[in-house]
């Protein structure tokens, strides 16, 4: 396997809307002409089976680097190992393989959980809602979660817990966060700030809460992770945890390159906007 000698980078990802899907793709674009290589996507279907998806590769391992991104861990395990069979360099980006030692780039998650609960402690709110709006079996997702019971656990927030929508791979993350706020958000509710495993969650939440007159944040602070574009524009603007795509991409290509395989966990950083804010009655 001659990194250096590679002329193409093959992405594998998967066949659905997602704004933080293509944001990575077009940092892997750019990180791809940096380096003068083509860059070729290949979007994976549902029912798509391994043998398919090889099948699409038409350049040598000796030219071609493979990147996985965001594919369901089982396939992406899969995925990895048959490439790895055929000499193919690869690098699975967001998609943590629990005891695989193969090449990883991606968020330090445990990090972004303390960074946002740090945030909204530091607000006031000691009952925050963690809501799991995205695939539990996703080693991300347990990481966060596991880290939110920490921080429960050290900060004695016995007015904390998590909620989770049940959210399977390929199902609408947002229409299913929607349909269950009731279920959160009743008269007499005890949480004052809802935390989201992604944007996508906290952005369908705020949705919820302005069609049903809940003010945020004076009434309810809600926080994200991920700093996707619509974050940016939504109303009030979504506090939350930015995943550095750009450097995580940079990385990814980097190892796709090198000679030597490596796990890199990239820190995150904390975004304030206006979604959070004092919880109700810290400050009077």
């Amino acid at each position: 396997m001659n990194g250096p000698g590679l002329s193409s980078v093959g992405v594998f990802v998967s066949h659905y809307h997602s704004d933080f899907f293509n944001e990575f793709l077009e940092e892997f674009a750019a990180a791809c002409a940096f380096e003068n290589l083509r860059m070729q996507v290949y979007r994976t279907r549902q029912d798509e089976r391994v043998a398919e998806m090889l099948r699409r590769l038409t350049t040598s391992s000796s030219e071609e680097g493979v990147i996985i991104l965001g594919l369901p861990q089982r396939t992406a395990r899969d995925l990895s190992l048959a490439l790895s069979i055929k000499k193919y360099r690869c690098v699975t980006a967001d998609t943590l393989i629990p005891g695989s030692d193969g090449s990883y780039v991606g968020t330090d998650n445990a990090l972004g959980i303390r960074l946002g609960m740090n945030h909204l402690m530091e607000l006031g709110h000691r009952r925050i809602l963690y809501l799991v709006n995205e695939p539990e079996e996703a080693e991300t997702v347990r990481i966060r979660v596991r880290e939110f019971h920490a921080v429960v656990a050290e900060y004695r927030l016995e007015g904390s817990h998590t909620f989770y929508c049940g959210t399977q791979f390929w199902e609408d993350s947002p229409e299913i966060v929607y349909r269950r706020m009731p279920e959160l958000c009743y008269p007499g509710a005890p949480y004052t700030a809802l935390f989201a495993t992604s944007d996508s969650g906290a952005l369908a939440a705020l949705r919820w809460l302005s069609d049903n007159g809940t003010s945020v944040p004076e009434q309810m602070s809600v926080m994200g992770f991920g700093d996707d574009a619509p974050s940016r524009l939504a109303q009030p603007p979504l506090s939350t945890i930015r995943q550095q795509i750009p450097e995580m991409a940079l990385k990814a290509v980097a190892i796709l390159l090198s000679e030597t395989d490596a796990q890199v966990f990239v820190p995150p950083a904390l975004i304030v906007r206006q979604s959070t804010g004092a919880a109700p009655g810290a400050l009077g």
